[in-house]
């Protein structure tokens, strides 16, 4: 990642990501990154990113094919939103 962008800056949080932690760890970011890989960790993170009022570009992978999507970003949905089940 460096080797691509000498100027980018990595933080590295070594603990699990609660409902009790999530939105005081993400206040201090502009646009949240999920490359999580459970639906549970999924809307973790979503309703985080409403609650601290962040979007959330989201990216999966399987076999061959990826989607991304950016949630919650100028009025536009949320994980929630979209996948309310």
């Amino acid at each position: 990642c460096l080797r691509l962008n000498p100027h980018a800056n990595i933080e590295v949080h070594e603990n699990f990501l609660t409902k009790d932690n999530a939105v005081p760890l993400l206040l201090g970011y502009d646009i949240i990154v999920d490359a999580t890989d459970n639906v549970v960790a999924r809307y973790l993170v979503s309703d985080a990113c409403v609650l601290a009022g962040k979007p959330l570009v989201s990216a999966s992978a399987l076999r061959m094919e990826g989607q991304l999507t950016v949630y919650n970003y100028q009025g536009g949905p949320c994980y929630r939103c979209v996948f309310p089940n």
